[in-house]
């Protein structure tokens, strides 16, 4: 037994200089465990050689499988040593292809960065599209306002000037009546024009309205007194003969005679609703001014 022992220690020793113990930190040793998923005593990390020694060879008749014990470990060690050549050599091998992959992925990276830039590009494209279009609605939305706002400008432009054309119209025809209710029309079109009065049609217009106003006025007055001395006249021409038959005649002009006098005035008027009030502006209100002067002359 002296003699296997021997060998086998020499055996051990040149296995022993053929290997160097790599040392891993825990971390790594932990990850490659999760890998490997393996329950062999030697690929755990807290291995113990005392220990699995004596796992193998727990008392001095299991000593006898010795030779057994070690032709199975340089067995696996030669397993594990030629997958370890086959692992160098699969990655010196893959060395180019490796250095061609990760070139490929870095064109691949580059060309995402790329895309990334230009999504972003247009993505700023976009905003400022968003933006210019958000800014030419609010034009289009305050050109629509100023447009409704000339459209009602133009509008009410179009009825003044047409009522100044009418109001015209009816003073030459002497149609008060009529012209005073649109002067009420055109006076309250005229406010919405006060602003516009730096605008030199405008500003004619507006002093055209005022000098018809005036005109207007003028005309008024005018037929006013003219027609306060065509009434007299009437009145004076109506009572004539009432005067020379109760002033100048004694018999009649007593305060006996007095429905004689009523009894004539009624006359009158009804010889001036009959034949002379059409002739005659209602507003002239002559029959008042008949009895007036009858009864000043009374």
């Amino acid at each position: 037994m002296a003699p296997a022992a021997q060998s086998t220690s020499t055996d051990d020793f040149e296995e022993s200089g053929r290997h160097e113990t790599i040392r891993l930190s825990p971390e790594l040793d932990q990850a490659i465990s999760k890998v490997l998923q393996t329950k062999d005593p030697l690929d755990s990390s807290d291995f113990d050689p005392i220990e699995y020694i004596n796992l193998i060879f727990p008392n001095e008749h299991s000593l006898a499988t010795v030779d057994n014990v070690l032709v199975k470990l340089r067995h696996k060690i030669r397993r594990m040593d030629q997958e370890i050549r086959n692992l160098v050599r699969s990655q010196t091998d893959a060395g180019p292809q490796t250095k061609a992959e990760l070139e490929d992925a870095k064109r691949a990276i580059q060309e995402l960065f790329n895309k990334i830039k230009e999504i972003k590009e247009k993505a700023s494209q976009s905003e400022r599209m968003v933006q210019e279009i958000t800014q030419d609605i609010k034009s289009l939305d305050q050109a629509k306002k100023n447009l409704t706002i000339s459209v009602t400008v133009l509008r009410r432009l179009q009825m003044l000037v047409s009522a100044v054309d009418q109001l015209k119209l009816m003073a030459s025809r002497k149609q008060y009546a009529e012209a005073a209710q649109l002067l009420q029309v055109i006076n309250q079109l005229l406010v919405h024009f006060k602003s516009y009065r730096s605008v030199d049609q405008i500003a004619a217009l507006l002093d055209g309205v005022t000098q018809l106003q005036a005109d207007l006025k003028r005309a008024i007055f005018s037929d006013f007194e003219s027609g306060k001395q065509l009434i007299n006249w009437y009145c004076d021409l109506q009572l004539k003969d009432y005067r020379s038959i109760f002033r100048n005649n004694p018999e009649v002009a007593g305060i006996d005679n007095v429905s004689r006098r009523f009894a004539w005035l009624k006359r009158l008027l009804k010889t001036f609703d009959e034949e002379h009030a059409t002739v005659f502006p209602a507003p002239w209100r002559v029959a008042e001014s008949l009895c007036e002067k009858f009864a000043s002359d009374t």
